[in-house]
């Protein structure tokens, strides 16, 4: 008979009593879920934060999280960068009034119009960095006439409009990400165990 300790993968032992493990969190996927929160703040620009002012202004400049250069900044602002992949399908961007968003924001299905359209602003008549409010009037989106295919395609797939204010929200709950949602994403349920 051989002896000897029971050898146990480490993602096995962190794993939800229910699903047959110890119930203990995975350290990795607590540190991702707290740092994919910290990233949340940033998107959804919240105001009480001092953090995320400093980082509007002097991170961020003039772009978005999803369109700010991955290799500029320091080690933990690109590792912080480099998790908006994780959490990007799961923003949802809800056009309104149009007073809050940005061209560079991820409001429309193609991602920020500046990457799929880096000439949209001189071509549309739109500055830049113009609100979204400056191509709605009275709760309709209008566009300046453009027979650039690429502007067609972009006006074709433009998202519908609310009567409210713009809002960004979490997809899996509705409403804003949580440091739990952001663990369940990192770390999705099993199967149970009877």
């Amino acid at each position: 008979m051989a002896t000897g300790y029971a050898k146990v993968a480490w993602r096995d032992v962190c794993l939800p009593t229910e699903e047959g493990g110890q119930g203990i969190r995975d350290i990795q996927a607590l540190n991702y879920s707290l740092m994919c929160r910290r990233l949340w703040d940033i998107v959804v620009e919240r105001s009480d934060s001092i953090w995320v002012k400093w980082i509007r202004r002097y991170r961020l400049c003039k772009s978005s999280v999803w369109t700010v250069n991955i290799r500029a900044g320091s080690w933990a602002w690109r590792k912080l960068i480099r998790l908006r992949i994780l959490i990007e399908p799961h923003v949802e961007y809800l056009v309104g009034d149009g007073h809050s968003f940005l061209p560079v924001a991820r409001w429309h299905c193609l991602g920020p119009l500046i990457h799929q359209f880096p000439r949209g602003p001189q071509l549309t008549g739109t500055g830049g960095q113009d609100v979204l409010a400056s191509v709605i009037i009275d709760g309709e989106w209008n566009w300046p006439p453009n027979t650039d295919s690429q502007c067609l395609e972009i006006v074709q797939l433009l998202p519908s409009i609310g009567n409210r204010e713009d809002r960004i929200r979490w997809k899996p709950t509705g409403g804003p990400m949580t440091r739990r949602d952001a663990y369940a994403m990192l770390c999705p349920p099993g199967p149970k165990i009877a």
